[in-house]
């Protein structure tokens, strides 16, 4: 997928807000730490380095419905219903959104919670106005997670943390060819040795060797979103002839 310097450089901020988060929770626990606590903490981290990236506006458990002035009517002559749907963080450019996140933790399919937020990511997109939908990059953020109950089986989590990520890579692939108007791609978030860390050996007060926490694997990766380009203004069948305006984006009116 083709990024925009100012995706990359949003998409760059998602990654710094991750490995903040990935860092506290390892020195608070120094071991993974609570899922809950885990996916507000980097909700919070990935939308104060948006803050830092100089984006002003970003929003927190961002309402969808905030922006449902600027839905267009697709279906029916009714406009699309965004109900209480709330996203984690976006990015707004003159109230519409131009980058949302969602972050989950434990992911080990596609299936799920992270499929229902590729769902609510996809209805929301379908709403908007052929103008603004391609500008939206989305991004779901999520943690692949295993570990060893016992010692001396780091083998066999990374083994398994591994089988998890191609499995999403598989199921992802399939899941693009039922919306083919859209756009995905798998990205790591972490570098491929990343995130892997063997039996923990510690020393007694005494000075004695003792074991630690067993091995565990903690990686990260993102599903980037983005709705294909529609060629040419889309004229709704219900519009009367001379209704259409050529469309342009809030900003684009500002200058």
């Amino acid at each position: 997928m083709d990024l925009s310097d100012v995706e990359t450089t949003r998409l760059k901020a998602v990654c710094s807000g991750v490995e903040n988060a990935k860092s506290f929770m390892a020195e608070l626990t120094d071991y993974h730490g609570d899922a809950v606590a885990t996916e507000y903490l980097m909700t919070v981290e990935i939308a104060r380095a948006l803050l830092r990236s100089s984006y002003p506006d970003v929003a927190l458990e961002f309402l969808a419905n905030r922006v449902e002035r600027h839905a267009l009517i697709r279906n029916f002559q009714k406009p699309f219903t965004l109900g209480s749907k709330r996203f984690d963080v976006a990015v707004l450019g003159c109230g519409i959104p131009e980058f949302l996140v969602e972050v989950k933790i434990g992911a080990k399919k596609l299936g799920g919670e992270l499929e229902k937020d590729l769902k609510k990511i996809l209805s929301f997109v379908n709403c908007l106005k052929d103008e603004f939908a391609p500008r939206l990059l989305s991004a779901c953020v999520f943690q692949v997670h295993a570990k060893a109950r016992e010692t001396g089986k780091a083998e066999k989590v990374w083994a398994r943390a591994r089988r998890y990520e191609k499995r999403i890579v598989n199921d992802l692939d399939a899941y693009a060819k039922k919306h083919p108007d859209f756009e995905f791609e798998f990205r790591p978030l972490q570098r491929d040795d990343e995130g892997f860390q063997p039996d923990e050996r510690t020393e007694d007060v005494d000075g004695t060797p003792m074991l630690g926490q067993p091995a565990h694997a903690i990686r990260y990766h993102a599903i980037l979103i983005r709705r294909r380009q529609v060629n040419g203004p889309t004229r709704r069948p219900w519009m009367r002839s001379g209704d259409f305006a050529p469309p342009v984006h809030p900003i684009d009116q500002q200058q």
